[in-house]
Order: structure tokens, then C-alpha cells, then sequence
């Protein structure tokens, strides 16, 4: 079944599996937010490329299928924003608000459904292609995103896009580490 045809009822039973490939990525296929760095990389940790700005530190990764799974960390505010890109995505338009459904398969099998509901701003780029930035979600999303092996996302029961989470853990810390520095905050 094509990944974008299964249910999320069908996932929840057992996560798609899709290789990973450690492409470069460039920051302006995910640019759109202040919360995106400008520069290059400064950083590879298991796949992930690291980013910084002035107020955030954030992690891409460039799937094999052409599409883009990141994160945002903001230290402060505990906070994490994901983002994520979707070629399928043809009805929405640049500015539009969506509510997507993420569910995060543990690697044990159980699905974390606490960020079911979540609200993303779509932003379409000079090329067409649709990123989905979520809304700020507080603790702990960060932590749970760390602990799941798939992150899921589904519009209603249609799946949009179904990410492998390895090493993911090892990225994450390293952007908690990079944001909580970058501002001075304590750990």
C-alpha cells in the first residue's frame, strides 16, 4: 500500500519502514520561520544536520523519499516545534493552518497519541513544495520525541508522512545542549 494511502488504524498496528540516507540538506528547503537557521550546518550527529541561530538550535534530516523531518528546540520556553515537508500536500496553500494528528511508535510497539490534534502552518516555497511547521509544543515533546523510534503524521486517517526516528535521541540532545547554552540557561 502506497505510504500516503494507509490508514492511521493500519500504522498504529505496525509502522511502515523507510530507509534512511544521509543526504545533505540545505537549511532553505525548511526556511520560512525565524526559528530556522541561515547558515550551514555546523554540526552531523547520527544522519541529522544541526543548525543555529541567533535564538535557537534546530536538527534536519533529508529522507530518502525527497522529504524533510525537523526540529526546533527553544530553551526558555521548553519548547519544540516540528516540522516536516510534503510533496502530496497539493490543497494547501501558503498560510493556510492545518491540525495533524502525530503519533510517536514507541520502540516497543505502543503509540503515543498525546500530540494528536497538533496545529501546523503550511508555507509553500518558490518550487512548490508545502512545509508543515507545528505550533510551539511544550514538555515533554522534546523527550517523547527522543524516546519513539516513528513519528507518524496523519491528516484525519489519511497518512501524510510516516519517519524513521533512529538517532534521532543522540540529535536532540545535542540541539537541547546547543539551545540551553546558547542562552544561558541552566540545564
Amino acid at each position: 500500500m502506497e505510504p500516503h494511502k494507509r490508514s492511521k488504524e493500519s500504522w498504529v498496528r505496525g509502522a511502515s519502514v523507510l530507509s534512511l540516507k544521509n543526504l545533505a540538506l540545505l537549511a532553505a528547503l525548511l526556511c520560512g520561520s525565524g526559528a530556522f537557521a541561515t547558515e550551514g550546518s555546523y554540526k552531523k550527529v547520527k544522519g541529522w544536520s544541526l543548525y543555529q541561530n541567533e535564538t535557537n538550535c534546530s536538527a534536519y534530516m533529508m529522507f530518502e523519499n525527497g522529504e524533510a523531518m525537523g526540529f526546533t528546540y527553544d530553551a526558555p520556553g521548553r519548547s519544540t516545534r516540528v516540522v516536516f515537508s510534503d510533496a502530496q500536500a497539493k490543497s494547501l496553500q501558503d498560510g493556510d493552518s492545518s491540525t495533524i494528528d502525530i503519533l510517536l511508535r514507541q520502540p516497543n510497539g505502543t503509540v503515543d497519541h498525546t500530540l494528536e490534534s497538533t496545529i501546523f502552518l503550511v508555507t509553500v516555497d518558490k518550487d512548490g513544495r508545502r512545509t508543515l511547521s507545528s505550533r510551539w509544543l511544550g514538555p515533554p515533546a522534546l523527550e517523547s520525541f527522543m524516546k519513539a523510534a516513528y513519528a507518524g503524521f496523519f491528516d484525519k486517517e489519511r497518512q501524510i508522512g510516516v519517519f524513521n526516528l533512529k538517532g534521532t535521541a543522540a540529535a536532540l540532545k545535542e540541539v537541547k545542549d546547543c539551545s540551553t547554552k546558547l542562552r544561558n540557561i541552566d540545564p
